[in-house]
């Protein structure tokens, strides 16, 4: 089908006027102004992108110690070994290798050496809680049955550079994964 269009003669045609010099620093300034802002809007949203991965937090309450002296806690690597039957992978899976930090004063230290003395009849609890971006608790991790299986205190001589640290490995009977976003 043909399509008509209708034109009509003598219509203004928008003619651009030429701007006057305080008018085209003026445009430059808005241009300038405009640039800087997207490039803002640029790192803004770059930084958005990067957020969740860098705001991501966690925490571990062991035994009561203050969650502040836990510098890290590492899960074992799977190592797929010929003829293990399943119960001795899994028992072989459920350990957790936690790193304390010395705190300012010794209680860290003492508080860990009161925990390997009071496990054998009081065994201690876990708690791993993973935090969002906001801070609030996004999945908590609880790991019951914990048994301490080796401790390992750094030694502390005149070259230390950072605080003396303990590492502290045990092993669990049953670990327990609590969603807090649905609930």
């Amino acid at each position: 089908m043909a399509t008509t269009v209708d034109v009509t003669i003598n219509d203004e045609i928008p003619v651009k006027k030429e701007l006057s010099e305080e008018e085209k620093e003026q445009v430059k300034f808005y241009l300038q102004e405009t640039k800087n802002l997207i490039g803002k809007l640029k790192e803004k949203n770059k930084q958005a992108r990067l957020e969740p991965v860098l705001a991501d937090q966690w925490e571990l309450e062991v035994a009561g110690l203050d969650p502040q002296v836990v510098a890290k806690v590492e899960f074992p690597s799977y190592k797929r070994v010929p003829g293990m039957d399943i119960t001795a992978l899994a028992a072989s899976r459920r350990k957790l290798m936690v790193t304390f930090r010395e705190a300012i004063n010794p209680s860290t230290f003492q508080a860990i050496e009161q925990m390997i003395l009071t496990s054998e009849f009081h065994k201690p609890l876990a708690t791993l809680k993973l935090l969002n971006s906001a801070g609030l608790v996004a999945k908590t991790y609880v790991f019951l049955g914990l048994d301490i299986e080796s401790v390992d205190f750094d030694a502390l001589d005149h070259n230390s550079k950072h605080t003396a640290k303990a590492r502290v490995l045990f092993s669990y009977q049953i670990m327990k994964e609590i969603d807090e976003t649905t609930a």
